[in-house]
């Protein structure tokens, strides 16, 4: 019971006091996929939150992906026989062998909400996401800095966990000067548009194999170019030279 409940408690940080209840939402979990096996799943990530969705009255075909974890293999083994979308070429390479890949759906933002943006002065660029090594915001601080352009930079730092924390306190703080380099704290989506919609460029230089990448199909939608890596989903979303680099 332990082991079962660290498992459980790895896929979404839960504790292991809350076994009983999680350990009944899996159980709901593993017999809603096997009523739904005909089903679209599309492939992506899947925390514990998510998981409520799909076990409660409403179904909603959730992202499966990388959660940490024994159960990972386990709904794997479930899942094989359904007709899975993944979000990106590139997430369905990294997918483990023998799935059922039935297409690509990248991913989309309401563009009710993303209009474009008249640009000012575009005086600044930005980066924005989670703060965490392979997201990239120390080399994107110091590329603004190398190409002699202001940097805003804005994004969660998950303080539950430590990694995040400490990354932010060696990598990014000592890089900070509160002008050239400048941190403004999580946004909302009304902070998100006007940041992106002001900036001279969105900055995403990840060192991973990042599926969906939804910051920069956000900063596209309002007229940002985006400039990154050619990891991960990139190369997909962006024409080289034409709407970024």
């Amino acid at each position: 019971l332990r082991s079962i409940a660290a498992t459980l408690a790895d896929m979404g940080g839960g504790a292991a006091g809350d076994f009983f209840p999680r350990m009944g939402l899996s159980l709901r979990l593993h017999a809603c996929v096997q009523r739904s096996i005909n089903n679209l799943f599309s492939l992506g990530h899947l925390r514990d939150r998510n998981m409520a969705k799909l076990a409660g009255p409403a179904h909603i075909p959730p992202k499966i992906g990388d959660w940490i974890g024994d159960a990972d293999r386990y709904f794997m083994e479930w899942i094989r026989p359904a007709p899975l979308v993944t979000v990106s070429d590139r997430a369905a390479q990294n997918l483990p062998p023998g799935l059922n890949v039935a297409g690509v759906v990248h991913l989309g933002v309401p563009m009710d909400d993303y209009r474009f943006a008249e640009h000012g002065a575009r005086d600044y660029v930005t980066w924005l996401g989670r703060f965490a090594p392979d997201k990239g915001a120390h080399t994107a601080i110091d590329a603004a800095k190398r190409a002699g352009v202001r940097i805003v930079v804005a994004g969660i730092v998950e303080q539950g966990m430590q990694a995040s924390v400490e990354y932010f306190k060696r990598e990014i703080e000592p890089r900070l000067d509160g002008e050239r380099a400048r941190y403004i704290g999580p946004v909302n989506l009304e902070q998100k548009l006007a940041l992106l919609g002001g900036a001279r460029a969105l900055l995403n230089p990840i060192t991973w194999e990042e599926p969906g990448a939804t910051v920069v199909v956000e900063a596209m939608a309002v007229g940002c170019p985006v400039i990154g890596f050619a990891r991960g989903v990139v190369p997909e979303l962006i024409l080289d030279g034409r709407t970024g680099f």
